[in-house]
Formats: structure tokens, C-alpha cells, sequence
């Protein structure tokens, strides 16, 4: 079937596109108001977008009204963001923050986990996670104006931390870590399960 996307709401483009391009990590952001409330969101449209320099982006989609979520007028507001990487352990806890709540909520404070401050910026990283990126804002790219219209984030990586329980001999140890991705609707998929191939020569 041929599908003319142009023809579909944008409930029914998010249903396709986020039912056929997965399984995608999370990125749980961590951000804080001008006003001082600590956000934590997670967000699955999330990678590296480049090495030399070293910048990740995810994508924060604006709401059913057409309007700006508290993770983007955060980070606009003081250019800085904490992405902390979701393992199993911390599935619970990340599922309960995506809740669509208040600006005054602090969704750490409601999921049940310890905000640590870091060197780089304002926002505060989980504790509870094994690693978290600290990220100077680079850009955001507004790519349209309508509900669920997505905003393009780059990030500046500027302190990465790591567990020295993951962190083996310069190399993540990938069998002490059960990352989880974000399949379609609430499905999730576990690091645990994967194959190998060797790339050609």
C-alpha cells in the first residue's frame, strides 16, 4: 500500500511513523525553569548527530494545541540540558514522568529519583542513572507550527558521565547494561536481545 502522507492527521502520521521507525533510544532530559523547577521528560526521537564535534539531538514535538512543552522553553530560557540514558531499572520511573503535567511539577521529585548537580549548567542529572550527557544548547530548529510540529534540538556534549561499573577498559561493557528503546504505542524493546554481524572489510 501506498500511503500519500499528506492525507493523514497528524495523529495518524505520528501513529505510522512512530509504529515504523523504531526501536529508538530515550532520552531522558533533564532541564530547569527560570524559575527554578527541576523538568525531567523523555523524549524517543534521540541520537548522536555528530562525533567531531561531539553534539546529540533529540526532537521535541509541540503540543496538541500547537504550543512549546516546558523542555524546550526551559532550554531556550538558560541553554542547558542533561540527557540521562534509560536502563531497565529506570523504566518505571521514566514512564511516569512523561505525564503531561503542570510547569510547576517537579518530575523528579514525582518519579521517585535524585536530582545531582553537575559542573556544566543549571539542569541536574539523575543520580539513579548510569550515564548522562551534559549539553550546552547549539540550536533548535523550529520545522513547523502545528500540533506535534517538531523542534530539532542539537547539543554541545560537554561532560559525559559514565558508571565504572559500564565503563570497562575504555569501552562500555554492553552485558552489565539492559538499555530499553521505544517501540510503537507503550511497547518497549531491551538492549538484552540482539544479534552481530561484522561489517565487510
Amino acid at each position: 500500500m501506498d500511503i500519500n502522507i499528506q492525507d493523514l492527521s497528524p495523529l495518524e502520521t505520528i501513529n505510522l511513523l512512530g509504529c515504523t521507525v523504531y526501536p529508538r533510544p530515550i532520552a531522558w532530559v533533564a532541564t530547569v525553569s527560570p524559575a527554578g523547577v527541576k523538568n525531567l521528560a523523555p523524549f524517543s526521537y534521540f541520537n548522536v548527530a555528530s562525533v567531531n564535534p561531539p553534539i546529540i539531538s533529540f526532537s521535541v514535538l509541540l503540543n496538541g494545541k500547537g504550543e512549546e512543552k516546558e523542555t524546550l522553553r526551559n532550554l531556550k530560557a538558560n541553554e542547558h540540558f542533561v540527557v540521562n540514558i534509560v536502563d531497565r531499572n529506570l523504566a518505571e520511573a521514566m514512564n511516569i514522568s512523561s505525564e503531561d503535567l503542570p510547569d510547576e511539577v517537579d518530575e523528579f521529585e514525582l518519579s521517585g529519583v535524585t536530582p545531582i548537580p553537575v559542573n556544566s549548567g543549571p539542569s541536574a542529572a539523575v543520580k539513579e542513572a548510569k550515564a548522562w550527557f551534559e549539553c550546552r544548547l547549539h540550536s533548535v530548529q523550529r520545522l513547523g507550527d502545528g500540533p506535534l510540529a517538531g523542534n530539532l534540538v542539537l547539543g554541545d556534549v560537554v561532560n559525559v558521565h559514565i558508571d565504572d561499573e559500564i565503563w570497562q577498559n575504555g569501552r562500555v561493557n554492553m552485558n552489565e547494561w539492559e538499555l530499553i528503546a521505544k517501540l510503537g504505542g507503550s511497547r518497549y524493546s531491551s538492549s538484552k536481545e540482539y544479534f552481530s554481524m561484522k561489517r565487510p572489510a
